[in-house]
């Protein structure tokens, strides 16, 4: 998955697209005008056959192994680290009481 279609979000999504070791199999975007457009032509690529999403729920429920994140996060850090946390966080403690979540890590 990749996050990100500005100047370096968009380089490192074309070095996705064309590293044949990698497959590309989510996109999230935060410009409501480039959801549902083909990842690979956004950055000025050949299409990639996935389509920029809005979000985030869509992206946790592919189960992907690796998220490239490249988000604007200046002004907005807050919002950055929550992009981020549902990532980061074990989806099998996702159901566990915050008390005893505390407890166990």
């Amino acid at each position: 998955m990749h996050c990100g279609t500005g100047n370096v979000g968009a380089l490192a999504l074309r070095a996705i697209l064309d590293t044949p070791d990698l497959e590309l199999v989510g996109h999230f975007v935060s410009t409501p005008s480039k959801v549902g457009q083909d990842s690979g032509e956004l950055v000025g690529a050949a299409p990639a056959g996935v389509r920029a999403t809005g979000s985030w729920d869509e992206l946790l429920e592919l189960g992907a192994d690796c998220l490239t994140y490249f988000g604007d996060a200046i002004g907005r850090e807050d919002e950055a680290v929550a992009d981020l946390v549902p990532f980061l966080e074990p989806a099998s403690t996702r159901s566990l009481p915050s008390a005893l979540r505390r407890l166990a890590f």
